[in-house]
């Protein structure tokens, strides 16, 4: 039967609901001598199935949190865009618009975080689009060895974006591209 909390449009809500009907439930565990139970405060069909979507991907995220730890850049300032700055070379802005060679000289010897992430970014979405497989994290140490970036810094930045959904493996560890 239907919990007892759903008395109000009881017979809608029983139509709405039936096995093997996707729903949303919002409630709490609880544990009382020994016996765990949850308690429903809302039970809802889900209809838009983006939802359903969003809520695996939602698990991932945050058991990859729990047993990886912090992501790299973590305490780095998020703008709207997850973790990169909207000011000047940050997404959307001039610097991601005029590719590659525009983004370099706004990064400062030794990059701050958020900088190198925007470049190396920079780099996947301008040059990695010209092939299926992508670039290489080796093309971007290339591409970025005159502002004396290190390699394990470009793969932490690689680790980062990918981490965020901002890039993704193709045929191996090293080859990525830009999601969009």
């Amino acid at each position: 039967g239907l919990p007892s909390l759903c008395t109000r449009n009881r017979g809608s809500f029983a139509m709405r609901l039936r096995e093997g009907v996707v729903v949303r439930v919002i409630g709490q565990l609880r544990a009382f001598n020994n016996s765990k139970s949850v308690v429903a405060y809302s039970i809802q069909p889900i209809t838009n199935f983006n939802e359903y979507t969003f809520h695996f991907i939602d698990v991932v995220h945050t058991h990859l949190k729990a047993t990886k730890g912090k992501p790299v850049g973590v305490g780095v300032p998020r703008g709207i865009m997850g973790g990169f700055p909207m000011n000047g070379g940050g997404m959307g802005g001039p610097a991601m618009q005029q590719g590659m060679a525009q983004a370099a000289p706004n990064v400062p010897t030794g990059g701050a975080p958020a900088d190198v992430n925007n470049l190396v970014l920079s780099f996947f979405k301008t040059k990695g689009e010209a092939s299926d497989m992508g670039c290489t994290i080796g093309d971007v140490v290339g591409a970025v060895s005159a502002q004396n970036i290190s390699e394990q810094r470009v793969r932490e930045a690689v680790e980062f974006l990918t981490n965020e959904g901002h890039l993704y493996s193709t045929i191996d560890d090293d080859h990525f591209k830009a999601t969009g």
